[in-house]
């Protein structure tokens, strides 16, 4: 890493200086873009320097013992946030969350929407939250020794292992292009199951860029039905467009045949099982999207902030005990939803200003199912679109209204989502 880093530096100065000097610069550039060019002449060195150092940073947190998460990440994590915003402003922008907002997630909305967001996950999810949690225990509580053994291997074990395959049995429920679609990957074997301890212990989708197709690995840890659809769902739209550059549009993609496969198993499944699952279902998306607002408020706090360079565990714990205050404080959720602070320290290090992505995405997920629990078909047409009508260039804002699907910054939205979920607790 850090001899590819000298050599592209070399690489970048020489571009810069060529570009700066040579008469012939238009036909030595004409195969480059309007952003290339801009990256080119933005490019510093000192940025390579700083994301190289942000590496070591994340090797060193992800390799600490239990004992030492409390104490050492913290320091990490500062470390980490001052050279996030020092590349920020090398790059012309006023901190990192504005910058990652823009250059690499590349959001077609604003700290001004997000904010209004939250408000909506606060009025319409929280309320909402300690129901569904409750439903789906009470489901579950009430099933039978077999029928609850049937929840947990469906949630839990790898999905060919079930006495019943619902992942082919949904995938035989599509048609046309849709079906060709989640059928791809099986059918060309663009796939590698393992249950080796020296592979990626979880899943992950990605594109073959040589080989013009998208592929999947499913580790020891990540082949129940529900990641299998979900990695699916990112495959079937890399198959149309691998170049999709909304993270958030992407998460819909594969969120959204969750609910395909939720919407299927309500016809195919005993319902006594359908019922649990799908409030524990429920209750897991709401978990997600809380905890992911949450982390955003606490990263929009900090990266705003002038310096953390001398903060300490107590410094941050203490803005994230603030930012839950309205979210039912930080007992509740550390109790109910995740153990926030862990979740800082750690998940979040790793991915910094990504987690409002996830968030909007499920939203829009979550839309989809209001139509599918409408209309069958009218929610799988929204979904096909959403998949493969796309272009490349598309942002999440225009994809979502070609799929007809109303927008995460209206309130109108979280309402219908909010009536499915009453509907559903009945």
């Amino acid at each position: 890493y850090e001899k590819y880093g000298d050599i592209y530096n070399k690489y970048m100065e020489i571009c810069k200086e060529i570009y700066n000097t040579s008469p012939i610069r238009d036909e030595l550039f004409a195969d480059w873009t309007e952003d290339e060019i801009r990256e080119m002449l933005d490019y510093d060195p000192q940025i390579q320097e700083l994301r190289k150092a942000n590496e070591e940073l994340l090797i060193e947190l992800n390799e600490l013992k239990a004992n030492d998460i409390k104490f050492s990440a913290p320091l990490i994590y500062a470390s980490l946030v001052t050279n996030n915003n020092k590349i920020a402003q090398l790059s012309g922008y006023e901190n990192y969350y504005v910058y990652a907002t823009e250059k690499i997630y590349k959001r077609d909305y604003g700290v001004d929407q997000v904010e209004k967001y939250n408000e909506y996950i606060l009025e319409y999810y929280l309320p909402n939250f300690s129901k569904v949690n409750d439903k789906w225990m009470k489901q579950y509580q009430g099933l039978s020794l077999a029928d609850s053994t049937i929840m947990y291997n469906y949630l839990m074990e790898p999905f060919d292992m079930l006495d019943k395959n619902y992942l082919l049995g949904y995938i035989e429920s599509c048609e046309g292009s849709m079906k060709e679609g989640l059928e791809h990957m099986f059918e060309n074997r663009n796939v590698i199951f393992t249950s080796s301890p020296n592979s990626h212990p979880s899943a992950f989708q990605t594109y073959l860029y040589d080989f013009e197709i998208p592929f999947c690995l499913f580790g020891s840890d990540g082949q129940s039905t529900d990641t299998l659809v979900h990695e699916m769902g990112h495959y079937y739209a890399a198959l149309h467009n691998p170049d999709v550059s909304s993270y958030d549009l992407a998460e819909v993609q594969s969120q959204g045949n969750e609910m395909m496969l939720l919407n299927y198993l309500s016809t195919n499944m005993p319902t006594p099982i359908y019922k649990a699952i799908r409030d524990y279902k429920l209750f897991t998306y709401l978990a997600e999207t809380l905890v992911c607002v949450i982390i955003d408020e606490f990263e929009r706090e900090v990266y705003a902030l002038e310096s953390v360079e001398n903060f300490t565990y107590e410094d941050f714990d203490a803005i994230m005990e603030k930012v839950c205050e309205k979210y039912g404080g930080i007992d509740f959720v550390n109790n109910n939803i995740t153990d926030i602070n862990y979740y800082w320290r750690m998940v979040a290090t790793n991915n910094p200003v990504y987690y409002i992505s996830y968030a909007v995405s499920m939203t829009e997920a979550l839309n989809i199912l209001v139509k599918l629990e409408d209309d069958a078909a009218a929610g799988r047409e929204t979904y096909r679109v959403i998949i493969e009508d796309v272009t490349e260039d598309i942002g999440f804002l225009d994809a979502i209204e070609l799929a007809g699907l109303s927008s995460p910054f209206d309130e109108e939205t979280h309402k219908k989502i909010a009536e499915i979920m009453v509907q559903m607790n009945k």
